[in-house]
């Protein structure tokens, strides 16, 4: 996983002909946070520098498009039996919770790529299957291609999500990318995966789903009263959130025999992910 433990935001201004500029930037680091610091200033001095030449080039809205680490923190470090990390939580851009592994394949399948087939029956007669039904069927045609593979099957609110639990998977390796490809992840997910060397799972609702605004500051915080304002964001957040679930169980598929392993990230998933019948947000 390529999560960092040391993110520094450092704010500066430049006063240009237009009038004065507030500026950002941000620095990560593994080994502490004095380094993380020292990245964060030398962004800052370059961003300075790109300004004053004129260049105002926006940078990509693709959040891991340069192969950066994600710009997330860190809300829980889990431990597997041999005392490995084996999971880390984190809160993304929106605020939502986030699970991240590296040991355990999540496929996310959104019904907008699969489009339901009229079949002779539904023709004849004016019907045509849900895209529930058609995503399912999708995923179980290709789950028959490796038969020793069992699988846990969720609905969330816009598609499936598919854990597998019978097989632990390497985030690094090749192989597993190209599983996620071969059932039809979306592409974004698949190249986040790639480039973050984990796959996640959203455990929390969307805020939007909610009736509740993002989040308006971005981790890392400049400053106590920054990270005091997210804080009191979150805790609307997380009350509200109780009256909705992430995803529903729907099937299973395959042998039902799950490795220890990724039975305790299941347990984890399912623990924050799932909540009885109420609303999919």
């Amino acid at each position: 996983m390529r999560l960092v433990k040391h993110w520094v935001r450092v704010r500066g201004q430049l006063t240009i002909p237009a009038g004065p500029r507030a500026l950002s930037a941000v620095g990560w680091s593994n080994e502490s946070q004095s380094a993380a610091e020292a990245m964060a200033k030398e962004r800052l001095e370059v961003h300075r520098s790109r300004l004053l030449a004129g260049s105002n080039a926006p940078s990509s809205s693709y959040p891991y498009a340069d192969g950066r680490p994600l710009q997330e923190e860190i809300v829980q470090t889990v431990t597997g039996a041999d005392g490995a990390v084996a999971a880390l939580l984190t809160r993304n851009a929106y605020g939502a919770l986030v699970l991240n592994c590296d040991r355990v394949l999540f496929i996310d399948l959104d019904f907008a790529n699969f489009v339901p087939q009229t079949s002779f029956w539904s023709r004849w007669f004016g019907k045509r299957g849900s895209h529930e039904d058609s995503t399912l069927a999708h995923a179980q045609r290709v789950a028959a291609r490796t038969p020793q593979w069992g699988f846990r099957v969720y609905r969330t609110l816009a598609g499936l999500r598919l854990v597998l639990t019978s097989a632990a998977a390497d985030a690094r390796d090749p192989f597993w990318i190209d599983v996620l490809q071969t059932f039809g992840s979306d592409p974004m997910y698949v190249k986040l995966c790639q480039s973050q060397q984990s796959f996640r799972a959203r455990l929390t609702p969307k805020p939007w789903r909610c009736d509740f605004p993002r989040p308006t500051l971005r981790y890392p915080y400049a400053s106590d009263g920054e990270r005091a304002q997210v804080e009191a964001w979150v805790h609307r957040y997380e009350r509200l959130s109780e009256r909705f679930a992430t995803c529903r169980l729907l099937t299973t598929f395959g042998p039902r025999d799950t490795l220890g392993s990724v039975d305790r990230i299941v347990a984890l998933h399912d623990r924050y992910a799932l909540n009885g019948d109420l609303p999919l947000a």
